[in-house]
């Protein structure tokens, strides 16, 4: 995607998934995805158990399995986690999301990275005439810790393990049980991380810019008020092509 112009961007490699017709007007569309894996088998559900492994091993091992590729910027470790009637793009997905981290499958290669990862994309935005939308700030409560509980099968006991670090006095309970001590702190240490980020969100929709993809981090610049302005995670990003010309439409999240 790009203009003319200017050098174009490569958006990556999608499979054709559906097709449909229309006589009058005569209209073709067409719906292709990235996250496709072979032979469908992304959505046949999975029951099994991982043990002693990082999740850079977990997802070389799926990836592999269908014949992709994996790239994992985290450093997570797991002595036993596990996929319970999940699709094995569901389970690294949920991973990832536990791990406070970013999940997207492009050109065959599964991708998990932290929001903080150094080597995420990166893209400016100025403000300018043609910048339309919002920006939200969260009065949201304030955590100071965050606490979580995994159940220990030897002694048949539950323990909880609280990590802290943030500016409030409440405490945060992950609701979920997990399966062993070091799971629960990687859990309640990125979900204090995800409470601390996105005090302030945003709407916009501006001219096409292919430079902003889902997962960069964007510095905004020259908007009013100028509260607004400063380093933001692209949540969402959309692209739309119509007769009256190319938009490009993004959720963004403030970045501590």
């Amino acid at each position: 995607m790009g203009y003319k112009e200017e050098e174009q961007r490569l958006m990556g490699t999608f499979e054709v998934d559906e097709t449909s017709i229309e006589l009058t007007p005569a209209v073709m569309r067409i719906r292709g995805r990235s996250a496709s894996f072979s032979k469908g088998t992304d959505k046949q559900k999975e029951d099994k158990n991982w043990e002693n492994l990082t999740l850079a091993e977990l997802a070389g091992k799926i990836a592999e399995k269908h014949g992709y590729k994996s790239r994992v910027t985290l450093d997570v470790y797991y002595e036993s986690v596990a996929q319970t009637q999940e699709s094995d793009l569901n389970f690294l997905k949920r991973l990832a999301e536990e791990a406070n981290a970013g999940f997207a499958v492009r050109d065959k290669t599964i991708l998990i990275c932290p929001p903080d990862e150094s080597s995420r994309p990166k893209a400016e935005l100025v403000c300018t005439e043609s910048c339309r939308g919002s920006f939200t700030w969260a009065d949201r409560e304030k955590y100071g810790k965050v606490q979580a509980k995994w159940w220990d099968v030897l002694r048949a006991e539950e323990h909880t393990v609280e990590v802290g670090g943030g500016e409030g006095t409440a405490v945060y309970k992950i609701k979920k049980s997990f399966k062993s001590a070091a799971e629960a702190r990687t859990a309640a240490k990125n979900k204090m991380a995800a409470l601390m980020r996105g005090k302030i969100r945003g709407n916009l929709t501006l001219p096409g810019d292919a430079a902003l993809v889902a997962g960069a981090e964007i510095a905004l610049s020259g908007f009013k008020p100028e509260a607004v302005n400063g380093s933001y995670l692209g949540t969402k990003v959309r692209h739309s092509m119509s007769k009256s010309g190319w938009t490009t439409q993004l959720c963004l999240e403030r970045l501590p």
